[in-house]
């Protein structure tokens, strides 16, 4: 690339990444963490049944969520299973459950617990047909300003997969700005 030509390529590479960042967004979801609520679960009782072709798939989420003062409880659940017709017929099931409780000590204060357990089978022959894994956590949340807010939990794990057991301690931090 000769000299005349570099700065049309700068201002090309800055426009793609101006452009590439301007559409970049957060993960949504969570995934094994979700000790700050954002927003207040919606209490839900929901059972699907789908049929397509020869899989049929069922799903089953029940979410209770209650306030007492400062005082939050709540359980989830979500059940997942999978049949397949073949010539080897294929069953697949996923189980999560989370209990939860804490209490606000003030509005930038928060104690808690959460207890899950995720329960993964299905009917292949192979090792990884089952696992398991379940946990008990203690958690604090402090919010020192508006839209952010820091949570240490320390727990305890049992995961269980391919005949073996690994537990211990569970710590760790989750953190969320706006």
């Amino acid at each position: 690339m000769n000299k005349k030509n570099y700065p049309a390529f700068l201002v090309f590479v800055i426009s793609v990444w101006t452009i590439i960042s301007m559409t970049a967004a957060a993960q949504i979801q969570s995934d094994s963490l979700d000790y700050i609520q954002t927003v207040r679960p919606v209490n839900l009782l929901s059972t699907g049944l789908n049929k397509q072709l020869n899989t049929y798939s069922l799903n089953s989420v029940f979410h209770l969520n209650k306030t007492f003062g400062g005082a939050d409880f709540g359980i989830a659940e979500n059940y997942n299973s999978t049949f397949t017709r073949s010539r080897e017929k294929s069953v697949r099931d996923e189980h999560y459950f989370t209990f939860s409780g804490a209490y606000s000590l003030s509005p930038s204060l928060k104690f808690g617990y959460q207890v899950n357990n995720n329960i993964l089978s299905d009917s292949r022959t192979i090792e990884i047909n089952q696992a398991s894994m379940s946990d008990v956590t203690v958690f604090g949340e402090v919010s020192p300003a508006d839209k952010f807010s820091l949570a240490p939990y320390f727990g305890y794990s049992n995961n269980r997969q391919v005949g073996e057991s690994d537990y211990g301690f569970l710590y760790g931090g989750e953190g969320y700005i706006d």
